[in-house]
């Protein structure tokens, strides 16, 4: 053997290619050279063992850098530090010269070097919702799984928790789960290494909030708006799209689309887009539903999810197809409201729903698992028996009326039934199980069950008497339960995804209560408002809900919508209804903001006495501080007016007759008469009085003048004349 041997490697060396039984040892010898570092050197090494009498020379390199420098020594090739950047990849090469003893020519023998210097991949601006979880994601080269990457928050910590690492076609993938992402709380630069190779994610928050699905008033306009608010600007381009109308960005950093819609006479659904660097992150509609409410004094309503359908003082709202809403332990579909006119209130509006929200539809969740739990009372024995058990089962199994055993889509074994005595009476307990799926295999169990009490019978065999013992069922008590998944609550026998505005907890949902809120269906917790905000109410499902409250100013002789002493958001118009015979000032609106000063119902005037001359109309009531102007037919080219300068007073709208022409006139003539008296009185000369008569003054005489004129005028057009003397003969003045 050892003879062949020699034989081949001489002919091989005659030939010239010895050398190909021998090839050159590198190192590093990874078919692919990762580095993570580019502040070291690097060295790469070629060497060449002969298996007999041939040399080699030192190697020559070549790579496929481009501008690379290196240094060559020997066997060896050093790439000094910095000479390259992270995202560098290419080929180093060294050729080595092999002569063989007694050969003229030499054979050339290399070797390539694949060298990668991998970044980190996954940086760059990327947008999360808020109250949402959030998952970032970074990867980088690897030859293997060992190769760790490290995360840094934006508070400068190393993430400890929220990790999950995957390693695939030389692929390490790394993802971070940032829960519940707020404004205040999430966003901000986070860091992924590897070494040296670094990116950065910049993890923006944005919430975006539009009008709700509305009733509208048929032919009236409405103006709809989206508003998009981000937790740092400038980072993501925006582009906000409302049924064509394009968002435009605000002062504070907000983008803001308003569509206004003139004439609206029938449903309509505008559709709303949010695209954040270019990606489509969010989208929905707004449904527009159109009637006339000429006999209605309720607000217009607005609603999440469903539809709404009104006429007159009633509404229907309905779910969805195959969602629901949660009505105490029942699932419900729809909700008739009614306007009563004479408080202008919706029915469904109470201090906890000020503003007459409806409830928001879901679809049913899959169950954790269904358990039914039923008494079996059975007549024929009267003590238990091991064998009752597999007897009982026995029959359940190979009835036919209980397919969900039959389909094993139910669980029932021997350990799930017990047997109990009392009153000399035998008790079967069974539990069924059913894991996830419909509810419909448990559901026929327990009716087959219940609707047929009496339909249990069966056969065991009784090893102390070596007889055979039947029983029959008497009666059935049975109970029901669920357990739901997290995200669902139990509404009766069923799981029902909870709703925005609400989470899960203990198997229910519970709304998310004062100052927090959730966006979002099936979650286990709510996000609280950021300080000095808080909600209205319980169940707020969006962060526009987070505001400032003020509670409905109290009144007297009339009522508000939303009612007095209920809490809502600044800003939310509250209008003031006044009872009969009040109303509010010329000067006020019936509607003002919640924090605004409201107005006040006062007392109307009566129009109580008028002239059949007047213009006015019998019982005219006049707002107070108001005044009415009116014309009288016996005075045409005259214009009179009244005022109502005293709350709830009755006033009179008089027109002049012939008596008071004539009084007017008298009283007019008598004044200039005593100014003719009073000037006359001063221009007379005067003699010296006798030293004894005290003077009597002009002002003396004006006086005595007037108060004669006076009693003339009195007795000529207000007294009524004396009667005439006995006889039927004037008496003497």
């Amino acid at each position: 053997m050892f003879f062949v041997l020699g034989a081949v490697l001489f002919a091989l060396d005659v030939l010239g290619v010895s050398g190909s039984l021998n090839t050159i040892t590198a190192s590093p010898s990874d078919a692919t050279i990762y580095r993570y570092e580019t502040s070291e050197e690097l060295e790469l090494l070629c060497s060449y063992s002969p298996l007999g009498n041939e040399t080699a020379g030192n190697p020559t390199w070549s790579d496929t850098f481009g501008n690379s420098t290196f240094t060559a020594s020997g066997n060896k090739l050093t790439y000094d530090e910095d000479t390259f950047k992270f995202g560098d990849s290419g080929n180093t090469t060294c050729v080595m010269a092999v002569t063989y003893a007694g050969q003229s020519e030499s054979h050339d023998v290399s070797h390539t070097f694949s060298v990668n210097f991998p970044a980190v991949s996954g940086g760059g601006a990327v947008a999360g919702s808020v109250a949402e979880d959030v998952e970032l994601t970074c990867e980088i080269a690897a030859s293997n799984s060992s190769l760790e990457i490290q995360w840094t928050l934006p508070n400068a910590t190393e993430a400890s928790s929220g990790l999950t690492t995957s390693f695939n076609n030389n692929k390490i993938t790394s993802k971070l789960s940032v829960p519940n992402l707020l404004m205040s709380e999430g966003p901000g630069n986070y860091t992924c290494a590897v070494e040296e190779s670094t990116t950065i994610i910049n993890l923006v928050a944005y919430s975006v909030a539009c009008s709700p699905n509305q009733l509208v008033i048929s032919g009236s306009d409405v103006v709809l708006t989206c508003l998009v608010k981000l937790s740092s600007t400038g980072l993501l381009t925006v582009a906000l799209d409302l049924d064509g109308v394009k968002g435009v960005e605000n002062d504070d950093g907000t983008v803001m689309a308003t569509q206004k819609l003139t004439n609206v006479e029938q449903d309509d659904t505008i559709v709303w887009t949010l695209h954040l660097g270019g990606s489509k992150v969010a989208n929905g509609v707004i449904e527009l539903s159109a009637y006339n409410n000429s006999d209605s004094t309720c607000p217009l309503l607005s609603f999440s999810s469903g539809t709404l359908e009104c006429e007159g003082n009633e509404c229907l709202y309905s779910c969805p197809d195959n969602q629901y809403y949660q009505s105490g332990t029942d699932l419900r579909t729809e909700m008739n409201v009614t306007c009563d006119n004479s408080n202008s209130q919706w029915s469904h509006v109470s201090k906890t729903n000020p503003l007459g929200d409806f409830p928001i539809c879901t679809a049913l969740a899959v169950a954790k698992t269904r358990k039914l739990e039923a008494t079996i009372a059975m007549s024929g024995a009267t003590t238990c028996h091991n064998n009752m058990k597999a007897a009982l089962l026995n029959f359940f199994t190979s009835s036919g009326d209980y397919t969900c055993l039959t389909k094993s889509t139910c669980t029932l074994t021997t350990s799930d039934i017990t047997c109990s005595v009392a009153d000399s009476a035998v008790s079967l307990k069974i539990t069924v199980t059913q894991n996830g799926a419909s509810s419909d295999g448990i559901y026929a169990f327990e009716s087959q069950l219940t609707y047929n009490p009496t339909s249990v019978t069966f056969s065991y065999s009784s090893s102390k008497k070596r007889s055979t013992v039947s029983l029959t069922s008497t009666g059935v008590t049975a109970s029901y339960d669920v357990e739901c998944n997290d995200g669902a609550g139990q509404v009766g026998k069923e799981c029902l995804t909870c709703p925005a505005g609400s989470y899960s907890s203990g198997g229910v949902c519970e709304k998310c209560s004062v100052g927090s809120y959730q966006p979002n269906s099936g979650k286990t917790q709510c996000t609280s408002c950021e300080t000095g905000l808080t909600t209205v109410t319980t169940g707020s499902d969006s962060i526009t809900d987070c505001t400032v409250t003020c509670e409905v100013a109290s009144i007297a002789n009339g009522y508000r919508s939303p009612a007095s002493g209920y809490t809502v958001m600044t800003g939310t118009p509250v209008t003031t209804f006044c009872s009969s015979g009040y109303s509010i000032l010329k000067t006020k609106t019936n509607t003002q903001t919640c924090t605004s000063a409201q107005p006040a119902c006062f007392k109307s005037c009566v129009i109580g006495k008028k002239s059949d001359k007047s213009s006015v109309t019998d019982g005219t009531s006049l707002i107070y501080q108001s005044t009415l102007d009116y014309t009288c037919s016996n005075k045409e080219g005259s214009s009179y007016s009244v005022t109502c300068s005293e709350e709830g007073s009755e006033l009179n709208a008089k027109c002049p007759t012939l008596f008071w022409i004539i009084v007017g006139c008298s009283i007019g003539g008598a004044v200039v008469l005593l100014i003719v008296i009073i000037l006359v009185a001063r221009r007379r000369p005067r003699r010296p009085p006798p030293p004894p008569v005290v003077e009597v003054g002009v002002f003396e005489e004006v006086v005595d003048t007037f108060e004669s004129l006076t009693d003339t005028f009195r007795r000529a057009f207000m007294e009524t004349p004396p009667p005439p003397p006995p006889g039927g003969k004037h008496g003497r003045r």
